[in-house]
């Protein structure tokens, strides 16, 4: 059963946004052993060879009793690789797992966002983004409007935890009211 909610856990954090992505490995790597230690047997499943990496053919054979398409597989496993070398590290795979399981507290999130906003400025800028994943990294501007809701062109840690709490719908009308909310009142025709 355990392996089924981390496979539940790969699910959900394939359908998230990439900066999210990007700083949930930043969570990842600012957990605690007592935290990661049910994962780290999790990863061990998944990493047959035992290389300390899961490759594709790995997580395929993990969780080919699951009936996924090689559409999806891939796909899964593309949105896991966030630095993109082709296989799945230890942190990427915490990443999909830990903040999937909810987790994640405001603690964390503040030192993930402290680390992120390396300058202090109290604010994710996009030399800041820059600078966590270099010029090579996804686009810079997207990454920037996945959470900058209010549009100033930083991401300020309200809306930081916004976007990791979004799936437990906290965010409120009354904290964005330029939100989707009217937008797709708008829609029900």
């Amino acid at each position: 059963a355990r392996m089924g909610s981390v496979r539940d856990n790969i699910m959900s954090y394939a359908k998230t946004s990439e900066f999210k992505r990007i700083a949930a490995v930043v969570v990842a790597h600012k957990s605690s052993p007592a935290e990661i230690a049910e994962m780290r047997k999790a990863f061990d499943k998944y990493d047959e060879k035992k290389d300390g990496v899961i490759s594709m053919e790995e997580f395929k054979l993990a969780l080919s009793e699951f009936k996924y398409s090689d559409e999806e597989l891939n796909d899964m496993f593309s949105k896991m690789d966030v630095n993109k070398n082709g296989v799945i590290l230890y942190t990427e795979f915490l990443a999909a797992t830990l903040e999937m399981h909810g987790r994640v507290e405001e603690k964390r999130l503040a030192e993930a966002f402290d680390h992120i906003d390396d300058d202090d400025s109290g604010f994710i800028s996009k030399a800041n983004l820059i600078k966590l994943l270099g010029e090579t990294g996804p686009s810079i501007e997207k990454l920037l409007e996945e959470a900058d809701k209010d549009g100033d062109g930083m991401i300020s840690f309200e809306e930081f935890l916004v976007m990791f709490r979004n799936d437990n719908n906290l965010a409120t009308e009354e904290e964005f009211p330029e939100s989707d909310v009217a937008e797709s009142e708008s829609d029900q025709d």
